[in-house]
């Protein structure tokens, strides 16, 4: 496996040089690889940023879908966001997760 300095360098090195995609794709996977078991802070780190990020993003979904459904009843005085199916669902998964990641 090697180092993951060593990896980086022959990246940089090499980043043109991939003889395909499949190529580039198995060093990444084997510089990946070296990272999670060499530098597995970084690895839970970057997991910690993502998942912030992707909890904004959720959150803010979240509101777009309340905005909608809000909209929807100004206009229609019998629609029931509960009995709307699929968006209905969608959001009260979305309502778990977001509690769910909020701890």
């Amino acid at each position: 496996m090697g180092c993951v300095l060593c990896n980086l360098i022959q990246l940089s090195e090499e980043r043109e040089s991939f003889s395909s995609e499949s190529a580039r794709q198995d060093f990444m996977n084997e510089l990946a690889s070296d990272i999670a078991q060499y530098h597995p802070e970084l690895v839970e780190k970057a997991i910690k940023q993502i998942g912030a990020e992707i909890l904004d993003v959720l959150k803010s979904q979240h509101q777009a879908i309340d905005r909608l459904f809000a909209e929807l009843i100004k206009r229609d005085a019998n629609f029931f966001p509960s009995k709307s199916g699929q968006p209905w669902e969608a959001v009260q998964k979305g309502n778990a997760l977001i509690q769910k990641l909020s701890v």
